[in-house]
């Protein structure tokens, strides 16, 4: 079984999986650039709530494309009825919807599946784009369901390294999409009419990368796909999450909310005038122990990460450190 059909959990017949070389970011704007129509006062809709949607938003102005922004101040719950008043307001120019799934800045799953829904109801004739860069393969998304396109990337949740991300999109809206991309390179239509010519990318492949993903993924088949490492990474942001409260760090998110992620966890720093996250920081890094920084733009945190090839062991012997 070759990558693209590993990766691509939907009906092959109506969707293609397309990788794309370089990093997630730029992947993403292949997404913006294949599948914008570049038309006076058509406008793209990005919900923004965290540093990477406002990154999306930042791909589509270097564009030059139109853009309206829903922003949802971090750590928030998206509020649907206001989305749809914005969806309804500017229904006759929004060409394209764009969501983050999980929210790495800090550790929110987005309600995208609710979002897909209501832009289909609204704006029917918009393309829905999943930026799933940090969720695909350990959170179940259903992709026919609530979006068009989907992108994510070798070395999240699939375990594998840099290189490429994986475009999912519907083969109809590929088709129609060629030579809308102003990049020679970034252009998704290109990318997969090559592909499905002659099996080859159209520029130099990362092949390391490839060679690596094709292990990644069946040891992702292996450990039992999407719902079993989704539990896995599960059980240890719960764990991690119930001994940090212990202790007395307080999280950035409602933990009693099904936006709370279990990908990456945001914790606010202690006020306290001893604290000091580089020093905190690299204590753990001296004994192996490696966590990230806050990205939070309004508040103080720092996020533990629970993705990757890591067990629970591994997250106890954490918190005994």
């Amino acid at each position: 079984m070759c990558i693209r059909d590993r990766v691509a959990s939907v009906d092959a017949a109506k969707w293609s999986a397309v990788p794309m070389q370089g990093s997630g970011t730029m992947g993403i704007e292949a997404v913006i650039a294949t599948f914008t129509p570049r038309e006076k006062g058509k406008v793209s809709l990005i919900i923004c709530n965290g540093a990477y949607s406002y990154r999306m938003a930042d791909v589509i102005k270097k564009l030059g494309l139109g853009l309206i922004t829903f922003t949802v101040e971090e750590g928030k719950e998206v509020d649907l009825d206001a989305l749809e008043g914005i969806m309804t307001m500017h229904k006759a120019n929004i060409t394209n919807v764009g969501i983050v799934h999980c929210e790495t800045s800090t550790g929110m799953f987005n309600p995208v599946a609710e979002v897909g829904k209501l832009a289909r109801r609204v704006v029917p004739n918009a393309t829905v784009f999943i930026d799933a860069m940090s969720s695909f393969g350990a959170v179940p998304l259903d992709v026919d369901a609530c979006c068009d396109v989907v992108v994510t990337s070798a070395n999240k949740c699939f375990q594998s390294v840099p290189g490429f991300s994986i475009v999912l999109a519907r083969k109809d809206l590929i088709a129609a999409s060629k030579g809308r991309s102003p990049s020679y390179t970034l252009d998704v239509a290109k990318q997969a009419e090559g592909l499905d010519k002659s099996g080859q990318f159209n520029n130099t492949p990362p092949v390391h990368s490839l060679m690596a993903f094709n292990t990644a993924m069946i040891e992702h088949e292996q450990e039992g796909g999407t719902i079993q490492r989704g539990n896995r990474y599960k059980s240890i942001a719960h764990y991690v999450a119930d001994q940090m409260e212990a202790l007395g760090f307080k999280l950035f998110l409602d933990r009693s909310l099904p936006s709370f992620g279990y990908i990456i966890t945001a914790y606010h720093s202690p006020a306290h005038p001893n604290w000091n996250f580089e020093k905190f920081y690299t204590m753990l890094n001296e004994r192996g122990f490696v966590i990230y920084p806050g990205k939070a733009s309004k508040a103080d945190t720092f996020r533990i990460g629970s993705l990757g090839d890591i067990t629970l062991q591994d997250a106890e012997a954490l918190m005994v450190e």
